[in-house]
C-alpha cells in the first residue's frame, strides 16, 4: 500500500511527507528487553499459522467498515498473550497520540493533505480518529 500511495503521489508531482520515520520505528523494538523480544518472537513463530486468517478477518472488517470487528482482531493477540500489551501500547498507542498531534497541525493549515496509516491506528478509544474527535475535529467514515 505504501509503495501504491507514494507511485501515485510521484506521478501526480505531489510532497511527499512522513508521521514517523524508519529510524523512530527501529529505535522503538531496540527499546524492548531482550527478553521481551525473545518472548514477542516466540509468540510470532508460534501463531505463525494464524495469520493469514487474522489478515483475512482484518481485511473484511476494513472493507465493510467495521470499526469493532478490526478493533477486535487488532487486540486478539494481548487477549491471548497478555505480556505482550505493553508492546501494543508501544506500536499503537503512544505511536498514535504522536501521529494525531502531527495530523492536528496539518489540519490547522488551509492546505489538503492525504494521510495513510495501518488500520490498527485508526481504531480504539486510543486510536487516532477517537483522539482526533475528542480534540473536537470533524471525522467521517464514508
Amino acid at each position: 500500500m505504501d509503495r501504491h500511495f507514494l507511485e501515485e503521489a510521484r506521478h501526480s508531482h505531489k510532497a511527499i511527507g512522513a508521521l514517523e520515520d524508519a529510524a523512530s520505528q527501529l529505535r522503538l523494538l531496540s527499546s524492548l528487553s531482550e527478553e521481551f523480544q525473545d518472548r514477542l518472537l516466540l509468540s510470532s513463530l508460534v501463531d505463525v499459522e494464524k495469520w493469514a486468517d487474522t489478515f483475512d478477518l482484518l481485511t473484511r472488517a476494513w472493507q465493510s467498515g467495521d470499526a469493532t470487528a478490526m478493533q477486535e482482531v487488532i487486540t486478539s493477540s494481548v487477549r491471548d498473550y497478555p505480556q505482550l500489551k505493553p508492546l501494543m501500547t508501544k506500536l499503537l498507542d503512544e505511536r498514535n497520540t504522536a501521529m494525531a498531534a502531527k495530523i492536528e497541525r496539518f489540519l490547522q493549515t488551509p492546505k489538503s493533505y492525504f494521510v495513510a496509516v495501518g488500520a490498527g491506528h485508526l481504531v480504539g478509544d486510543k486510536g487516532i480518529l477517537s483522539q482526533l474527535r475528542r480534540k473536537k475535529f470533524t471525522v467521517e467514515q464514508l
